[in-house]
């Protein structure tokens, strides 16, 4: 099935089959592939999985209902790595929702996250809507900080990619 997601619908196509419509109780947020696994933010309910045509809600994932997600990345085998666009980072072990604590570091303060990816070297950068880019290590202390004073047009970053040669 490819998948196309909207604020209030889940189209499942196949060819052969055409298009099906799968119709989620609350509005839909971003959704996100990590591990093979469908994810989605229902706003209201929280954070729950697509199986089997249907959206079920992780366990803890109700934690996040009014907590907008910008990004779910693996973290370890048995945990993901859940950055909120305001509220946050928190590991996720399929029950419950821990923080994720960053470095105190006042670039780290206030941040508004547009999109967090892992790099080849297992490090996070995030971009943000307020503070440029960031790149942290797997323990949350800050590596690099780029923002306009340091070489950026603005301070807003909307979205990232690492390229084949780790660009």
């Amino acid at each position: 099935c490819i998948y196309f997601l909207t604020f209030r619908y889940i189209y499942c196509y196949r060819p052969e089959k055409g298009i099906s419509v799968i119709e989620p109780d609350n509005p839909l947020e971003f959704s996100f592939h990590v591990n093979n696994r469908l994810l989605t933010l229902e706003w209201g309910k929280g954070l729950s999985i697509l199986e089997n045509g249907k959206l079920k809600l992780l366990n803890g994932g109700d934690f996040f209902a009014h907590r907008p997600i910008a990004s779910i990345l693996p973290y370890s085998k048995d945990q993901l790595i859940i950055f909120t666009i305001r509220d946050g980072a928190f590991l996720y072990d399929g029950h419950t929702p821990t923080p994720f604590q960053l470095e105190n570091h006042v670039a780290l303060n206030n941040l508004v996250i547009n999109q967090a990816i892992m790099l080849k070297d297992g490090t996070f950068a995030l971009g943000t809507q307020n503070n440029g880019l960031i790149v942290i290590n797997r323990i949350g202390h800050l590596l690099l900080h780029l923002t306009r004073n340091k070489g950026l047009f603005d301070q807003t970053i909307l979205a990232l990619y690492q390229d084949a040669h780790e660009n």
